[in-house]
């Protein structure tokens, strides 16, 4: 798998994550920001890493009510390892930096 597929799949899952906090449904979520819920699936979805725009990366954050700095790992704890539930993936490299 490519770098940059594993990235898009681990920001997939943190969106995801975050989503479920705010015990939204993609549906829900995919109104707000203004894309179909086929797309918003296709962003959370691990077997198909999926291209997400900047522009949609800030709205997706502002709806769930968090920094976009929180998808990296020192903010949003995550990069290529499998969520251990308490907020944090286990690695110190990051994700995104912005």
């Amino acid at each position: 798998m490519k770098e940059q597929d594993k990235r898009l799949q681990d920001l997939g899952v943190q969106i995801s994550i975050y989503r479920k906090q705010k015990k939204m449904t993609q549906a829900q979520l995919a109104v707000e920001i203004g894309i179909s819920r086929t797309h918003m699936s296709n962003i959370e979805a691990l077997n198909m890493p999926t291209q997400i725009s900047v522009d949609t990366l800030f709205k997706i954050a502002d709806v769930l009510g968090i920094k976009v700095s929180n998808f990296q790992a020192d903010g949003g704890c995550m990069y290529g390892k499998v969520y251990d539930g308490a907020g944090c993936w286990n690695n110190q490299q990051p994700l995104y930096s912005f």
